[in-house]
């Protein structure tokens, strides 16, 4: 049975004084989501190397977050809970799709599920229900297949850039679809490919009577590092003083900015810029050997929070004021019930079962009830994390590894670099969170890996399942 056929329409009160907007004045949304981009990687969140203007004066127009996590350390998980306002463990993604297998490993790690699932409802499906055009431009990583693409899952235009969410390249890219060579004017660098179908499904839009809800989910700065060529040589030509230092890292990043830049122009060209809510963030944290996610520990793949700390703007010109910075806790899972909430539009519990609506943070600065956050991922990952599980409890952090039942406990309120493990120190909390992880674990029908019956002690054999060839698999 389909269960987007019978879930019930909720009609809950939203918390925005425009809950009564009228269908043709509800606000257009341009959701921004960059691939692999650190916490620190925009100069607006102390970057004293790249050079990102488009997004740090978009910070200032509207509110930016230093304290947004994403709901995995590696993309397929975090776009899952996005798109569905659930925790990867329910939607069953919980690794990069199709994932790593590693042989000969100490623990025998599940199989993450390869697509998002049909009968999951999709932000894409709640706003086309409502009235809104919708659109997902890029990189969509949630099942290769023609019965798991955003086309069935609620998104009318659809351009992507795909081959299991991989990225080949920047320059002409290797996996074209008609979509792509279909584009006037099709430019050969993938960053411009996006601002130039982007820029002409804003005109388009323009042009009609109902609002657009866009997706605009870049490839950048993900491996390749491919930057253009006029911004390479300015950063091989420039001192740097700190953590980055990287000038194809860097020129790459600012090639992500200018792209976004140009689909902010168009928006204000096109005079859409007085009712377009504009919000920009990452799938996780940098990857560690291409920037420095300081002052957070370790990068993509790992739970330390340089993982899965990230950058978040959002900006609706004349409703949230500017040069806001909020220290909210926000998750993946918030921006399904946060936009419903912003755009007039009712919630809809069962299906954002995991998100909250940070509504009220936006506007009068309201702190969220929540205390807790949770993390599951049952797999090896390729820059080395082991299978483990994590929670935020209040300002402590907890980090449980599967390989010998190693523990971490941080205080995050004094030790935001994550160097001092409390665990020895403090069993007490270590324990209570304990505790109430594995209750999260059990409740949510959590696999959790076994100790494998044929580990043999020597060198890693580490294996690309059919269907990732010659792909990186630190994905």
């Amino acid at each position: 049975m389909n269960m987007k056929l019978i879930v019930p329409i909720f009609t809950c009160i939203s918390l925005f004084p425009a809950v009564q907007i009228e269908a043709q004045k509800r606000p257009n949304i341009v959701f921004i989501l960059a691939d692999d981009l650190g916490y620190a990687d925009l100069a607006g969140y102390g970057n004293s190397f790249h050079e990102t203007p488009v997004l740090d004066k978009l910070a200032k127009q509207g509110i930016k977050f230093t304290n947004a996590f994403t709901a995995c350390a590696v993309c397929s998980p975090t776009r899952a809970s996005i798109q569905t306002g659930r925790y990867p463990v329910k939607t069953g993604v919980t690794d990069w799709i199709p994932g790593l297998l590693k042989k000969n490993t100490i623990l025998e790690t599940p199989r993450t599920k390869t697509f998002l699932d049909i009968n999951e409802i999709t932000i894409g499906e709640v706003f086309k229900k409502d009235g809104y055009r919708t659109a997902l431009l890029g990189k969509w990583h949630l099942g290769d297949d023609l019965q798991h693409r955003p086309e069935k899952q609620g998104y009318d235009d659809v351009f992507l850039k795909e081959d299991w969410g991989f990225n080949k390249g920047y320059y002409n890219p290797a996996v074209k679809t008609k979509q792509w060579d279909t584009i006037k004017g099709n430019p050969d660098y993938l960053n411009d490919k996006m601002n130039v179908v982007a820029s002409r499904l804003l005109e388009k839009y323009a042009t009609e009577k109902k609002p657009f809800f866009m997706m605009l989910c870049y490839n950048a700065v993900h491996e390749p590092i491919e930057p253009p060529a006029d911004l390479f040589l300015h950063y091989k030509n420039k001192q740097s003083d700190g953590l980055w230092k990287k000038p194809d890292y860097a020129a790459l990043t600012q090639s992500l900015d200018r792209s976004i830049g140009k689909v902010l122009q168009t928006i204000t060209d096109l005079k859409l810029s007085d009712n377009t809510i504009i919000v920009f963030t990452s799938d996780n944290g940098g990857l560690s050997r291409e920037t420095s996610n300081y002052p957070y520990s370790l990068g993509k793949g790992y739970y330390h929070d340089g993982g899965i700390r990230v950058p978040l703007i959002m900006v609706w010109k004349g409703k949230i004021k500017g040069n806001q910075q909020s220290g909210q806790r926000i998750i993946s899972m918030d921006y399904f019930p946060t936009l419903l909430d912003l755009a007039g539009l009712p919630l809809e519990p069962k299906a954002h079962a995991d998100g909250r609506s940070f509504l009220k943070n936006i506007l009068n600065g309201q702190k969220l009830s929540r205390d807790t956050l949770y993390w599951h991922y049952p797999h090896y990952h390729g820059a080395g994390e082991t299978p483990c599980s994590s929670m935020i409890l209040g300002s402590f952090k907890f980090i449980r590894h599967y390989e010998g039942n190693s523990k971490e406990l941080y205080d995050l309120s004094d030790d935001t670099g994550e160097t001092n493990n409390l665990a020895l120190q403090n069993p007490g909390k270590v324990n209570e969170m304990e505790l109430m992880l594995d209750k999260w674990l059990k409740e949510t029908d959590a696999i959790l890996p076994l100790k494998s019956m044929n580990y043999n002690p020597q060198p890693d054999n580490t294996k690309k399942i059919k269907g990732a060839k010659k792909i990186l698999n630190e994905e």
